[in-house]
């Protein structure tokens, strides 16, 4: 589940006494310096569409400035809400589609007053850069308000990232987050690909590749047992249960981009196999140090196995022994 904020601007440089009242102590969706002269608050609490409307022109007209406010849904859809402090208020939806499935409500269309047009018209007169109103079209189609205000200059242009947080392992099958709750049984082994001396490819810092067994079935045991018209689902099901045994997961350990790639189940037969997937596929010129075994005294769930493990090449809390250079 995503993030729910609501968040309001004022084009004064103190933030507004009315809204530090309403204010969270946080600040969600919002860049630690915003632009323009303008403040910024994360509201404690989520208001109605009116109320949040009503709010930003009782600010606005009390101000004498401009103000602006979104409502965040799920990081799926937003509302935006402004307002000149001599004008009519407007309002649009961005990612319309996801707004009218998450039934808040109000349908966009019956909700939208003024709409883009109106926002850009209003950016010429009180943003920091006016925004087109095809600029304002396409990003409406999704749910991108972040980009939006940095477009209009309200939030700062976010620092290039490197080209290596978007670099992923080839022959992977899945992946997933450092935090996946999986119980695991068997054999858990672990080596680390050190960072290269010379120029490499991917994330810096070590890498770190497992191979642990969890109670599944291999997908030679599902074709063996074919569905037939005289067994019944439930039977079925219970036979294919009983046939359970460990099945190894081949996996490779990114700390620097916090991801976990999985090979095929299909790639390996064998927990020695899926080493030897190990050092054949997934070295990227890296040297892969000696398999070690993960002490049997970790709990035998996927996410302490990997907090062990960042812990064991220096990358748990309290520790860092990441290269500071960077792959291609």
């Amino acid at each position: 589940m995503g993030l729910w904020v609501q968040n309001l601007g004022v084009g004064v440089a103190d933030l507004p006494a009315d809204v530090r009242d309403l204010a969270d102590d946080g600040r969600y969706w919002l860049p630690e310096k915003t632009l323009g002269g303008w403040s910024w608050a994360s509201l404690k609490d989520m208001l109605s569409f009116d109320e949040l409307e009503e709010l930003t022109v009782r600010v606005s007209t009390a101000e004498g400035a401009p103000a602006l406010a979104f409502s965040l849904h799920d990081e799926d859809s937003v509302v935006v809400i402004g307002v000149a402090p001599d004008g009519v208020p407007f309002r649009f939806v961005m990612n319309a589609r996801a707004f009218n499935e998450q039934e808040l409500g109000v349908t966009s269309r019956a909700f939208a007053r003024g709409g883009t047009a109106a926002f850009a018209n209003w950016t010429d007169r009180f943003a920091p850069r006016p925004v087109g109103v095809a600029d304002v079209r396409r990003l409406s189609r999704r749910a991108s308000v972040y980009e939006l205000l940095t477009l209009a200059g309200f939030f700062p242009e976010p620092p290039p990232r490197p080209e290596w947080e978007f670099w992923m392992p080839k022959a992977f099958h899945g992946a997933s987050g450092l935090e996946w709750e999986q119980e695991l049984v068997g054999r858990r082994e672990f080596a680390i690909l050190a960072e290269p001396a010379e120029p490499f490819v991917g994330p810096p810092g070590p890498w770190v590749a497992f191979v642990v067994e969890f109670s599944g079935l291999r997908k030679s045991t599902i074709d063996a047992n074919p569905i037939s018209d005289v067994v019944e689902l439930d039977e079925w099901l219970m036979r294919l249960e009983a046939q359970r045994s460990p099945v190894e997961s081949v996996c490779l350990m990114i700390p620097a981009t916090r991801a976990i790639y999985m090979a095929s189940p299909d790639a390996t037969n064998s927990f020695e196999e899926g080493k030897a997937f190990i050092a054949r596929r997934w070295r990227y010129g890296r040297q892969l140090g000696e398999w070690f075994e993960v002490p049997s005294s970790v709990p035998w769930r996927r996410t302490e196995t990997v907090a062990w493990l960042l812990q064991a090449v220096g990358l748990g809390k309290g520790g860092s022994q990441m290269g500071s250079g960077g792959g291609r």
